[in-house]
């Protein structure tokens, strides 16, 4: 036998000072995770910011501009939901409140990406180059980390 298929067949069992250990990472991952969901509030922020400018300038097309800024407040409506309490109440509720917000950090990565490539024809119209679009690729990053944070807030012994 090797030392390896030794290793994995045996029985490791660890010390209380390491079972300890163990438990303070976890409840510091935990506290990470829950300062993480409070960031929604500074994303919330970024996104009223985002809407009042849009809708001050309003490039064309700007039918796409306006719907994109009523959606974005739909999704500040769905990234402030209680999701802990949510979960607390009903497994389903949990469930289902999740995948609208998945899918709604997918349709709104979508929208921001239409938005850039509208961005960058009028940009091309205007003889002008189109630059890269970091604050939209900025506001993409911080939606979309909400999702596992939401996940393993709920699922915390899924992490490692």
């Amino acid at each position: 036998m090797t030392d390896l298929t030794k290793l994995s067949s045996s029985k490791v069992t660890a010390s209380p000072e390491t079972q300890s250990g163990i438990m303070e990472k976890l409840q510091d991952r935990r506290f990470m995770l829950r300062m993480s969901r409070y960031f929604v509030w500074v994303i919330a922020v970024m996104l009223i910011y985002e809407i009042s400018t849009t809708l001050q300038t309003l490039p064309a097309p700007a039918w796409f501009f306006e719907a994109r800024a009523f959606f974005e407040v739909f999704l500040i409506c769905v990234l402030l939901l209680p999701f802990t309490r949510i979960a607390a109440v009903s497994r389903k509720a949990w469930l289902f409140a999740f995948v609208g917000l998945v899918l709604t950090c997918v349709l709104f990565t979508f929208l921001r990406v239409i938005g850039v490539m509208f961005d960058a024809i009028a940009a091309v119209e205007a003889g002008e180059r189109l630059g890269v679009p970091g604050w939209s690729g900025t506001l993409i990053f911080v939606v979309l980390s909400q999702v596992p944070t939401v996940l393993f807030l709920r699922y915390p012994d899924q992490l490692d």
